[in-house]
């Protein structure tokens, strides 16, 4: 590229800017520099939308261990005193609802 502005200048024809058919390489070196940013910026933004998403994802699942967890350390077990079987049908309910939750946020996640 530098060779062939060299080679103009000391023949002394400079091209003109203006003239599209007597610059031929400035039309050519100002398209390859617009496709080099296109790509650039199409590249770079592929990867930042995909680190973003992934980032995303990721805290999603964060907050569903988090959630899990929670469920594991908060069930009920029966004081004494208190075995009865109705105590530990809701004690059940409560946890089967939880899980329910946890299922769909994780197949909310998925979808």
């Amino acid at each position: 590229m530098l060779l062939l502005v060299q080679v103009a200048i000391s023949n002394g024809k400079i091209p003109e800017l203006t003239n599209f058919q007597t610059s031929e390489f400035y039309v050519l070196a100002s398209l390859q520099c617009l496709t080099t940013l296109l790509a650039l910026g199409i590249t770079c933004g592929f990867l930042s939308l995909c680190t973003a998403l992934i980032a995303v994802a990721c805290s999603q699942f964060d907050k569903l261990k988090a959630a899990i967890e929670d469920i594991r350390q908060q069930h009920i077990t029966p004081h004494r005193g208190q075995e009865d079987e109705q105590y530990h049908t809701i004690a059940n309910c409560e946890l089967q609802a939880k899980l329910n939750v946890c299922i769909r946020h994780h197949q909310e996640i998925r979808a």
